[in-house]
């Protein structure tokens, strides 16, 4: 079982960034760690709308449930944490004063 490493930001699919992250991924990967790179809803190439403002409920509530969802995974320790920088480094500690149980 292992700890999960995840981020969550906008836009991935369509920038060259998540070159970048192979690299990050790889490095944890190969200390023990799942990595989990996701999209905020309705950005990248899913349907739907932009949230109207950075930061939003939606997109916080889907954070909190995104880490329940991993934590509950079979090959989960149900340990883990978030990373990232910018867009994704203050979600991370948004939805960490959440204190989700994972």
């Amino acid at each position: 079982m292992s700890p999960v490493l995840f981020e969550m930001d906008p836009c991935r699919m369509d920038d060259v960034s998540y070159l970048e992250d192979y690299y990050v991924g790889m490095y944890f990967a190969k200390r023990g760690y799942v990595v989990a790179m996701v999209d905020v809803r309705w950005t990248g190439r899913s349907d739907g709308v932009v949230p109207d403002r950075e930061y939003s409920e939606q997109e916080l509530s889907d954070g909190v449930e995104i880490i329940d969802l991993l934590a509950g995974k079979e090959w989960s320790s149900g340990n883990g944490g978030m990373s990232g920088m910018s867009w994704s480094g203050f979600n991370a500690l948004m939805i960490a004063g959440r204190k989700p149980p994972a």
